[in-house]
C-alpha cells in the first residue's frame, strides 16, 4: 500500500480546487504538523510522496492568494500553530462537510460492521437534505467513515459560520447515535479535512481493522449549488431553551424528563447519551402512533428538542410536544397557535369530521316560500366544510374552499394555473375530498405527468438532461406508486376524447357527482369548452355559471372554474373586471382568485394599484407568485388579501415558503429509514438513495 492514489488526488483537485486553484495541504504526525500552500496539483503530489504513509489533509474551501508569499508555498516544511492557515484567511465556503464517523474507542481504525453505521446514517442524512431541497453532494468513503459535500457559495463572516454550526448541529441532533457520529466540530471556514486518494492512518493495518485508502462514492454529474434558504431552513430547526415561567422557576429549574414521561405514561425505547446530555427514543409520534423514529433530546443546558422523522409531523417541536399532554404549560396565545397547527394538519390530511358532507341528502320539501327568523335552522359556522388549499395565508384567511360553493380562477398566460390546480387537486384529496378534473387544454398523459410530478416531490423527482434544458419528472415506479394512492383517494380525469360540449360534459360532470362520488370539480377551462346550445355568448356564459351554482349548492359540491382574461388585459395588472365574457363570472361565483407571476412587467403594473410599499414587501420577500383574493364571498374580502408563494422548479411546486416538502401522504409508508434500528447494513457502492 502506497498511501497515495494519484489518480484520485488528481479528481479530488478538479472537484474541489478547480476554481480556486490554492490550497493548503497539512500533515500530521504526532505532536508535529508539516504545512505546505500549492496552486498546482502535480507540483502539491510531487512533495507529497515522501509523506504518503502519513495522515495528510487538504483545506476545501477557498485559501487567500497572500498565502503563497509564505515560507511553505511550494514546499512541505515543519510550522507551529499560528502558521497554519486560520480562518480569518478563508476568503469564501465554496462547500459544506458533514463527517460520519463510527462510535469507537480512540486511536483505531473501524470495522467493516461499524463502518456499515456510518453508511447507513449517511444515506439517511443524504434522503432527508434532499426532502429539504438539498442538491446531491459529493461523497466519499474517507477509509473508516463518510464524508459528504454540500456545494455552496457563501462568503466567510461570523453569521455564516454561526449558520453552519447550527446546520451541523441540527444534523447530528436528528442522526448521531450510539453507533455513529455526525462530526459538529467541522464548522469553521479554515477546516482541513481527509485528502482523497490518501491512506486512513487512524490505528495499526490488522485484518479486522485495516487502514483503508480514501475514495469517491458518488460524484453527481453536475454538481449543482444549495442556496443558503435550504442551509437556513434546516439550521432552524436547532432547539431553543425552554420559556422562562413560575412552571420553571423562571429558568433556574431544569425540566424533569423522566417524570414528564411517567406522569404521561409515554413509552420511551431506548436511553442514549448524546452530547453530554441524554437523547430518549420513542415508541411513538403522539400525532401519528405509525409514525416508530420520534425522538426527545435533553441537553446538558436543559433545552428540549422533540422530532418526528416523517414529514408530516416535522412541524411539531418541543413546545408543541408538551402542548399535546400539558394544554397549560404555555400562555394561552401558544396554546391557541397549537391547537390551531394541530386542526389544520388535521384537516389537511382527512382527519376531520366530513360525515355530514357525505351523509346530506338533498330532499324535495322546500318548506315556506317565506320563512320567520325561527323557521330558519341555525348552523354552527365552526362546523362548516371547507376545502384545504395547502396555501395556508389563504386558508387562514378563508378557511379554504367552501362547500357548496363556486370559484373562478384567472391570470395570463404563464402564471402557474396549472401547477395551482395540480395542488389544490391533491391537497383536495389528501384532505378526503373525491375530485374530479376536467382539462380540455392538456392531454391526459400529460395533465398526469405534472400531477406525479408536484405529488412527488424533492426527494424523489428525477432529472433528465437534455441539451439545454433540465426535464423534472416522477419515474416509473413512484408514478405507479401515486396512481395507486390518487386511486384509492377517488380521483377521476374526464377523458378529452368525448368532447368539450358543455351539452356533454355538463352530464359527465354529474355522473362524477352522482356516480363517483366527487365533491370537487376542476373544470380547465371556460375558453375551451363548446357552449353548444342557443344564445349570445355572455348569455350563455351567464347561463353556464348559474347553472354550476345551482347544481354546487343542490349537491353540496365546490367547483372551480378557470377562465382567462381579455387579450388587452395582457398590457395591464389583472382585476377580476377584466376576465373574458360575461359580468357574471365575477358577480355569482363565491370566490374569485387572480394569479400574478412577479416578474418586470408585473411590478411596473402594480405600483399603482398597490403602492410602493406593498410592492416592496413583495420584492423583499422574493415571491415568485401572488395569489389575489379578488372576491370572497364567506367573509367580505375584496382586492386585499395577497398570498405570496415561491416556486420551485424541481417539482413545479407553488410553495408557502422555499424548499417547503409537504408530504401528500402517497408514501407514508415508505419514508427513508433513520439510524435508530441500528443493524449491521454495510450496503455497497451502488446508487446511493439520493
Amino acid at each position: 500500500m502506497t498511501g497515495l492514489n494519484e489518480q484520485t488526488i488528481l479528481k479530488w483537485w478538479e472537484i474541489f480546487k478547480g476554481e480556486h486553484p490554492l490550497t493548503e495541504v497539512r500533515i500530521l504526525d504526532g505532536a508535529n504538523s508539516y504545512s505546505g500552500y500549492f496552486n498546482d496539483v502535480h507540483k502539491m503530489i510531487d512533495a507529497l510522496r515522501p509523506y504518503a504513509d502519513k495522515a495528510i489533509y487538504g483545506i476545501i474551501n477557498i485559501v487567500n492568494d497572500d498565502c503563497l508569499g509564505r515560507k511553505q508555498a511550494g514546499r512541505i516544511i515543519r510550522i507551529s500553530k499560528d502558521e497554519a492557515t486560520g480562518d480569518n484567511i478563508i476568503t469564501g465556503r465554496t462547500m459544506i462537510l458533514i463527517d460520519l464517523d463510527p462510535v469507537r474507542i480512540s486511536g483505531v481504525n473501524a470495522t467493516d460492521e461499524e463502518k456499515g453505521y456510518a453508511r447507513k446514517t449517511m444515506c439517511a442524512i443524504g434522503s432527508f437534505l434532499k426532502a429539504q431541497g438539498f442538491s446531491t453532494p459529493v461523497v466519499a468513503d474517507s477509509g473508516n467513515g463518510y464524508h459528504m459535500y454540500y456545494r455552496v457559495k457563501l462568503q466567510n463572516t461570523p453569521e455564516n459560520t454561526q449558520l453552519v454550526k447550527d446546520f451541523l448541529g441540527v444534523i447530528s441532533d436528528q442522526f448521531s447515535s450510539d453507533k455513529c457520529d455526525v462530526d459538529t466540530s467541522v464548522f469553521n471556514a479554515a477546516r482541513i479535512t481527509k485528502l482523497i486518494g490518501t491512506t486512513s492512518r487512524k490505528g495499526t493495518d490488522t485484518s479486522e481493522r485495516p487502514q483503508r485508502e480514501s475514495r469517491f462514492v458518488k460524484v453527481p454529474e453536475r454538481w449543482e449549488f444549495t442556496d443558503i434558504s435550504y442551509i437556513r431552513k434546516v439550521a432552524a430547526m436547532k432547539p431553543q431553551p425552554e420559556a422562562q415561567t413560575a412552571q420553571n422557576d423562571f429558568g433556574r429549574k431544569k425540566f424533569d424528563i423522566e417524570a414528564f414521561f411517567t406522569e404521561h405514561n409515554i413509552k420511551v425505547k431506548s436511553r442514549e447519551p448524546y452530547n453530554g446530555g441524554i437523547r430518549y427514543i420513542l415508541d411513538e409520534c403522539p400525532w401519528d402512533s405509525t409514525h416508530k423514529d420520534a425522538a426527545v433530546i435533553q441537553r446538558t443546558d436543559g433545552t428540549l428538542c422533540y422530532h418526528c422523522f416523517h414529514n408530516s409531523c416535522s412541524q411539531y417541536g418541543w413546545k408543541e410536544y408538551r402542548l399535546f399532554y400539558e394544554p397549560n404549560a404555555y400562555s394561552q396565545a401558544d396554546l391557541s397557535a397549537y391547537e390551531f397547527k394541530r386542526d389544520y394538519n388535521d384537516r389537511r390530511r382527512g382527519r376531520g369530521n366530513l360525515s355530514d358532507l357525505f351523509k346530506h341528502e338533498v330532499t324535495s320539501d322546500l318548506g315556506p316560500v317565506w320563512m320567520k327568523a325561527s323557521e330558519v335552522k341555525w348552523e354552527d359556522p365552526r362546523n362548516a366544510i371547507y376545502v384545504p388549499t395547502g396555501i395556508t395565508r389563504l386558508d387562514n384567511k378563508i378557511r379554504g374552499l367552501g362547500v357548496p360553493g363556486v370559484t373562478v380562477l384567472s391570470g395570463l398566460s404563464g402564471c402557474g394555473k396549472s401547477t395551482l390546480i395540480d395542488e389544490l387537486i391533491l391537497s383536495a384529496l389528501q384532505a378526503g375530498f373525491p375530485t374530479a378534473a376536467f382539462s380540455g387544454e392538456l392531454p391526459g398523459a400529460l395533465f398526469m405527468q405534472w400531477l406525479r410530478q408536484i405529488a412527488a416531490g424533492p426527494a424523489v423527482t428525477k432529472v433528465w438532461r437534455g441539451e439545454e434544458l433540465a426535464y423534472c419528472y416522477a419515474d416509473r415506479e413512484v408514478s405507479e406508486k401515486i396512481d395507486r394512492w390518487l386511486d384509492s383517494k377517488y380521483f377521476f380525469l374526464y377523458n378529452n376524447d368525448y368532447g368539450s360540449k358543455w351539452s356533454k360534459l355538463f352530464p359527465s360532470i354529474r355522473d362524477a357527482v352522482e356516480k363517483k362520488g366527487a365533491k370537487i370539480i376542476f373544470v380547465d377551462n371556460l375558453m375551451i369548452m363548446d357552449l353548444d346550445f342557443e344564445g349570445e355568448k355572455n348569455d350563455l356564459q351567464g347561463q353556464l355559471i348559474k347553472q354550476m351554482m345551482d347544481y354546487a349548492k343542490a349537491k353540496r359540491v365546490h367547483i372551480l372554474l378557470v377562465a382567462h382574461p381579455r387579450k388587452e388585459t395582457q398590457a395591464k395588472l389583472l382585476r377580476m373586471q377584466d376576465i373574458s365574457g360575461t359580468a357574471d363570472l365575477y358577480n355569482v361565483p363565491d370566490n374569485v382568485f387572480l394569479l400574478h407571476r412577479v416578474n418586470t412587467d408585473f411590478e411596473k403594473r402594480a405600483i399603482d394599484f398597490w403602492g410602493r410599499k406593498r410592492l416592496d414587501d413583495i420584492q423583499l420577500a422574493g415571491y415568485s407568485t401572488i395569489l389575489e383574493v379578488a372576491k370572497c364571498r364567506s367573509n367580505g374580502t375584496a382586492n386585499e388579501m395577497l398570498c405570496g408563494l415561491f416556486f420551485n422548479e424541481v417539482d413545479r411546486r407553488l410553495e408557502n415558503e422555499r424548499n417547503e416538502d409537504h408530504d401528500y401522504g402517497w408514501q407514508e409508508y415508505s419514508e427513508p429509514q433513520v439510524p435508530f434500528n441500528n443493524e449491521f447494513d454495510p450496503g455497497d457502492d451502488g446508487d446511493l438513495p439520493y
